[in-house]
């Protein structure tokens, strides 16, 4: 029940970006209390978080850090761009609630499914707040690395009985050197795979990628958001 109450909410109030406003002003902050226990085990003694005016001075206190050692851009490996991003990851999802709500609806019917390269996790997020249905969710994201180390906080791991039948991959095909190997791994086994490709000044890749998946099952998109949604002619 709460959590269709969650989903009530967010569709209630969406058409005013209620929730977003609430948020920016610091009047909803039961996100932050959750998160603080994980950014108490792992930030500096000096830079606690405390409301939402420190979450944003943090955010461009890591970046300004970052940029400054690396000017040509992200470096995944420097602490200070791994605190930066999932700062940035966590309040994206909580200040765009509804960004999973396509994807849930396209897995409903999905037992168990792989959220990869998972960032801040806004799929498991979601299905865990305001999704009525039970669905099990494995959460995944490069090893070593502080988002990693969030997932598995807030998340741990399930055991996986079988490969999933569905798949979550956003904002990730961009970084890879091959995304249709990925994505030949992804659609051998699942039956539905949500996913999207951010603009990289490589629309060919893009292309290729959409070209491979569409040509092994049932593609449709991208939506406004640029999310496509794959289903398997074993579906």
């Amino acid at each position: 029940m709460r959590r269709l109450a969650r989903l009530a909410y967010l569709l209630l109030q969406h058409p005013l970006h209620l929730h977003r406003a609430l948020v920016r002003r610091g009047w909803r902050l039961g996100w932050l209390d959750a998160f603080r226990p994980f950014w108490d085990q792992v930030r500096p003694p000096s830079l606690p978080l405390t409301d939402y005016a420190s979450w944003i001075w943090l955010e461009y206190h890591f970046t300004a850090r970052a940029r400054a050692r690396h000017p040509a851009g992200d470096h995944f490996d420097d602490p200070d761009w791994q605190s930066a991003r999932l700062l940035s990851y966590v309040r994206r999802r909580e200040l765009h609630p509804l960004r999973m709500l396509r994807v849930a609806w396209a897995l409903r019917h999905c037992r168990l499914v792989l959220e990869w390269g998972a960032g801040a996790a806004p799929y498991a997020h979601f299905i865990a707040t305001a999704w009525p249905l039970r669905q099990r969710v494995i959460v995944r994201d490069l090893p070593e690395t502080l988002l990693r180390r969030y997932q598995q906080w807030a998340f741990p791991d399930v055991e996986p009985v079988g490969p999933p039948d569905g798949v979550v991959c956003t904002e990730v095909f961009e970084h890879l050197d091959d995304p249709v190997g990925m994505a030949r791994q992804f659609i051998a086994e699942a039956r539905i795979v949500c996913f999207d490709y951010v603009d990289d000044g490589s629309p060919a890749r893009a292309a290729t990628l959409a070209a491979f998946i569409a040509a092994r099952g049932t593609l449709t998109g991208p939506d406004p958001r640029g999310l496509y949604v794959w289903v398997s002619p074993r579906a």
